[in-house]
């Protein structure tokens, strides 16, 4: 194959790839990123459990003064 490839072509260097490493890195940028995401989502989901928590002692507060 290389040497059909330079007798065609002898400008461009032959190189070649198997598919499954092609997609093996595909895919290893969509597992980073998926893990990303997750982390992002248990902060905010954390942040709004603590803006939720601080809000409870103002309701009972209220309800107090009625």
């Amino acid at each position: 194959m290389e040497k059909i490839f330079k007798e065609l072509n002898p400008e461009f260097p032959f190189s070649f790839n198997f598919i499954d490493k092609d997609l093996e890195n595909m895919y290893q940028a969509e597992q980073r990123l998926g893990s990303l995401f997750t982390i992002f989502a248990g902060l905010a989901i954390f942040i709004s459990c603590l803006g939720l928590y601080g809000c409870l002692p103002f309701s009972q507060n209220a309800e107090r003064r009625r």
